[in-house]
């Protein structure tokens, strides 16, 4: 996995597939803590 994996969440989000993007979103954040988007999108959730 990699901090771009939020935009496998995104993505995840768009399909209504909730569950699968904050997972997504976690392990993003679990690499890189700060990543920004991922924080964002999460917040959108």
């Amino acid at each position: 996995m990699s901090p771009e994996d939020a935009d496998l969440g995104a993505t995840q989000a768009n399909n209504v597939q909730s569950a699968d993007a904050i997972l997504a979103y976690q392990q993003a954040l679990d690499l890189k803590p700060n990543y920004v988007s991922a924080w964002a999108n999460m917040g959108i959730m």
